[in-house]
Formats: structure tokens, C-alpha cells, sequence
């Protein structure tokens, strides 16, 4: 998975720079300065190639495929966790004790720690790098999954989702922006 994500980064710096020089050209059509034309640019990177620029990628769409897939498979896994715990409720709430109220918590500490976490580890993303961000996160929310399942009470389920919320919420923006990097310009939406 590394491998892709390193040609994933190559490309984009390819691109990067290509933009600046698309920048160049656009500013002086424009008569106004390049500075402007190349923060519209940087805006916008995610989101469009200069004309003449290609999508180099190692095997071309194969790999976009490849890593989009990947990327869908860590949101499956994602969903599929952040709603598990309502089906299971009548098992959980007959062997810890639990009631209604109790899920409501369980469900929204989830939710809070998810929305909070996604704030903060979307410009870690940024700063760090994307794989920097997502594969900790999926290896994190996979083994606590796994430790909610020696939940003694409602105290220590609620801990351990909301720690699933932290990692579930760094997934998500550095999963997105993966993905839009991955997928040729033409395709962003259907990806996403």
C-alpha cells in the first residue's frame, strides 16, 4: 500500500509544479500579479490539471482503481463500526446491564470524539501526509473493535468508542483527500 501512495505524492508534486507555471502564464494574460493567480491555483489543485498536464501514475488507471478501492474498503470498515453497535445493543445490553440511555451515550460519544478528531486530523493530513494519517487510524479503530468486546460497563464501552471516534474521525478527511488525489480530475465526484 505504501508503494502507490509514494507515486501518489510524486504525481502530485508533478502537478504542483505544473501549476505554478500554468499560474505564471495565466497571471501575465491577466496583467495582474502572479501571486494572486497562484493562491486561486493552490486552492484549486485538488480539483483541476492544467491543459497539457497529464495523470502519470505508475500503471494508470489500474492504480487509481486500485487505491480508490482500498481507500472505499477503510470507509466500509469505518461505517460498518460506527453503526455496529445498535443491532448488537439487545446482546450487549443483556450482558452488561445496559439501557436505552446508555446507547444513546455510547452512540453519541462516538459521534463527538469523531467530529472533533476530523477537525484537528484533517490539517495533521495535511501537514504530515496522508498514509502518515490513515494507516495508524485503521490499525487503531480495527483493535479497539476488537477490545470493545471486553467492555466490562457502560464506562469503559463508552471510553473505548470514544477512542474509536479519534480514530475513525483522522481517517475520514485524509481518506477523502486520498481519494480525490488518486482519481483523475474527471472523476473526483464519482469517487468521493
Amino acid at each position: 500500500v505504501t508503494e502507490p501512495l509514494d507515486d501518489l505524492a510524486a504525481d502530485l508534486a508533478h502537478h504542483g509544479a505544473a501549476l505554478a507555471q500554468h499560474a505564471d502564464r495565466v497571471a501575465a494574460m491577466a496583467g495582474r500579479g502572479t501571486q494572486n493567480a497562484n493562491k486561486e491555483n493552490v486552492m484549486n489543485s485538488h480539483i483541476a490539471i492544467p491543459q497539457g498536464a497529464t495523470h502519470t501514475s505508475r500503471s494508470g488507471s489500474g492504480y487509481e482503481w486500485k487505491i480508490v478501492t482500498l481507500l472505499c474498503l477503510g470507509f466500509g470498515l469505518v461505517g460498518i463500526d460506527r453503526f455496529m453497535i445498535l443491532p448488537l445493543f439487545p446482546v450487549i445490553s443483556k450482558e452488561l446491564g445496559l439501557n436505552y440511555q446508555d446507547l444513546g451515550q455510547i452512540t453519541g460519544v462516538l459521534a463527538i470524539a469523531w467530529g472533533v478528531a476530523a477537525l484537528f486530523m484533517g490539517n495533521l493530513s495535511d501537514r504530515l501526509g496522508h498514509r502518515k494519517v490513515i494507516i495508524p487510524a485503521i490499525v487503531v479503530f480495527s483493535l479497539l473493535a476488537g477490545l470493545s468486546g471486553l467492555a466490562t460497563g457502560v464506562g469503559s464501552l463508552m471510553i473505548i468508542r470514544a477512542l474509536i471516534g479519534v480514530a475513525e474521525g483522522a481517517y475520514t478527511p485524509a481518506g477523502i483527500v486520498a481519494t480525490l488525489d488518486a482519481s483523475r480530475p474527471g472523476r473526483q465526484g464519482m469517487k468521493v
